[in-house]
């Protein structure tokens, strides 16, 4: 059974794969064939088997021989052990972190290679929370489906007023734009999931992550005489730190709230 699940999650890596090359360029992943990220030639099916293709190809394209991003097998890979380790289909429960998950995975990589957040995540991934929370109200600690509406709708509109109004005042006092409105919406997707308090932690979490790369960045600039130190106004994607946030809060405070939690906010 764990090698079934496994051989499922390394498919919806696959898949997530696929998300992450079209979504920020806005192509559909319903493509009626894959094709080649730098020439463009179709693939053929037998190539399109996770994991085994790129060891077999040895990370490079049988078209233009072109390297094949390691990100393909690592997703791969990643999500068929996360699978077996979530299980998706032996507890209802674990479902909704599974395709939480999901959506951070595709975030991360998508806001690392291209500066963007696509809104297939963020805006669906607002939709998705909503209507986990509907299936699955001890997502909020509840059994009331009401109540866990509520929870997930006040989760997005902290997500996304809070931190549209945080990003306003960083740009009113740096005098340009601190944060994209794809992060404002990542934050309401994370909201919908898991409430007003996932915010709080995911923000604080992602800068706090945040802050301690850019300071290695600067220490390793530093040290190598570096002529292009990091300042202010070089572009850092906040995705991937917010993702982070996000995951760890998901994975370890979201099942102790009575240790983490913020008494101003229910």
């Amino acid at each position: 059974m764990d090698l079934v699940v496994f051989l499922f999650g390394t498919c919806i890596g696959s898949f997530l794969n696929v998300c992450i090359d079209r979504w920020p360029k806005r192509q559909s992943v319903l493509h009626p064939r894959s094709h080649c990220l730098h020439c463009g030639k179709p693939i053929p099916f037998y190539q399109n088997i996770p994991i085994v293709t790129w060891l077999w190809l040895k990370g490079k394209t049988s078209c233009c021989g072109k390297p094949i991003p390691v990100r393909y097998v690592l997703s791969e890979i990643f999500l068929g052990f996360m699978a077996v380790w979530m299980d998706p289909f032996r507890s209802n429960q674990t479902l909704p972190y599974f395709v939480f998950f999901c959506l951070l995975w595709v975030a991360f990589f998508s806001d690392l290679e291209t500066f963007l957040l696509p809104d297939e995540v963020t805006l669906g991934g607002i939709g998705l929370g909503i209507l986990c929370s509907l299936w699955y109200p001890q997502m909020h600690a509840t059994t009331s489906v009401w109540e866990s509406l509520q929870a997930s709708l006040q989760g997005a509109c902290w997500g996304i007023g809070g931190l549209f109004l945080f990003a306003s005042i960083a740009e009113w006092i740096m005098q340009k734009e601190a944060m994209g409105l794809g992060d404002v919406k990542l934050l309401g997707c994370i909201g919908a999931f898991w409430g007003a308090q996932s915010c709080l932690w995911s923000l604080f979490l992602g800068a706090f992550v945040g802050t301690i790369w850019i300071g290695i960045l600067f220490l390793r600039s530093k040290i190598l005489s570096n002529p292009s130190p990091v300042s202010l106004h070089q572009k850092i994607a906040f995705g991937p730190f917010l993702s982070i946030g996000a995951f760890v809060y998901t994975l370890i405070l979201h099942n102790f709230p009575a240790y983490f939690s913020f008494s101003y906010v229910e």
